[in-house]
């Protein structure tokens, strides 16, 4: 969502992202355009990146270049100026499109790639491979999860967007180590795993500066509480005991997931992560303050906590408006209820 309250979906094997306007506005009248956009106040698509128009749908459609996309996935709006950043996964890069959108809008600059006509997957300051998350804290600074790599970067706040030479490291033992790429830990038969080890899909920020990587390699949320002053080292974790141990979470513990995805913080200091395979939604009371592996408050999507079967609440396993069937990613906008969004 960005500050006038506009949704953003990645429609990530159509290889796009889709803008709705203000999709819950009220006292809307609209009649549909030619072209088959909608207005604000409807569920019907108004503009969609990636694509020159509503009905494409292929990867890199006429070539890689700055107006298309490949498998994006984690999207996220500055919310100072409203420019949405994509990361377009298949691509290996970062992109950015300036607000307001309009169809098939050419971004207006890249991170991991040399220029908007190279896709190449790589280890180095200039390179990622396969980079699933991108957020932004309230300085205009840029996070970007590059997954395959198992590390995470942050690029300094610039103008008018933040620079291509990235600031800090995470994952790779030093924060000033752009080089190299870190390792998975998963835990398996009693082994240990390292608080600096993470295969990141998705990651968040809070406003205290914390930095919230969801660990698919060791099924937890890995937190490095100060970003801006950075440890190699995670500070605090959900999903496990404690900082060594990784292995696969059990479903009918409410203090652990299998798959976690795309957490995100809200204003008020909520922590809410996507637990993929348990079919649900998974919620803390307070992002900041918990301590290792605290169980969760709230969950969306399952009856209870022990429930983790895809469409529980449903006698004949068909959705319900209770239910979720492997959820990936979420947002919350500037009002703060949860959107879910399926990709």
């Amino acid at each position: 969502m960005d500050g006038n309250n506009n949704l953003f979906v990645a429609d990530t094997n159509k290889s796009r992202v889709l803008e709705f306007l203000d999709p819950l506005a009220s006292g809307v009248s609209c009649t549909p355009n030619a072209d088959g956009s909608g207005c604000a106040g409807d569920t019907t698509v108004d503009y969609v990146l990636g694509q020159s128009n509503l009905i494409n749908t292929g990867c890199d459609d006429g070539g890689v270049s700055a107006s298309n996309l490949c498998m994006p996935y984690g999207i996220a709006v500055d919310p100072g100026t409203n420019n949405l950043y994509v990361a377009d996964v298949n691509n290996n890069r970062v992109v950015v499109f300036p607000a307001p959108i309009s169809t098939g809008e050419s971004a207006a600059q890249v991170w991991g790639e040399p220029d908007f006509d190279a896709n190449i997957a790589g280890t180095g300051p200039d390179l990622f491979e396969f980079p699933d998350g991108v957020a932004l804290d309230g300085a205009h600074n840029l996070y970007v999860s590059d997954t395959f790599n198992m590390r995470v970067l942050e690029y300094p706040a610039g103008s008018p967007y933040p620079s291509t030479s990235p600031g800090t490291s995470w994952g790779v033992g030093d924060a000033s180590d752009f080089s190299d790429s870190g390792q998975c830990g998963v835990g398996y038969s009693g082994q240990t795993v390292m608080p600096n080890a993470f295969k990141g899909i998705g990651i968040a920020l809070d406003s205290s500066g914390g930095l919230y990587v969801a660990d698919a390699c060791a099924s937890r949320i890995l937190v490095f509480d100060n970003a801006l002053a950075p440890t190699e080292s995670g500070t605090r974790v959900l999903g496990q005991a404690d900082l060594a141990h990784g292995a696969n979470g059990n479903e009918t513990f409410n203090a652990s997931m299998l798959a976690p995805n795309s957490p995100v913080v809200d204003s008020q200091g909520h922590l809410y992560v996507v637990d993929s395979d348990d079919s649900r939604v998974l919620g803390w009371n307070s992002a900041s303050s918990f301590t290792d592996g605290p169980g969760a408050d709230l969950v969306i999507g399952q009856p209870d906590f022990a429930s983790f079967i895809a469409n529980q609440d449903s006698a004949d396993g068909n959705p319900t408006v209770a239910s979720l069937n492997y959820p990936f990613g979420i947002a919350v906008d500037f009002k703060e209820p949860v959107r879910r969004r399926r990709v």
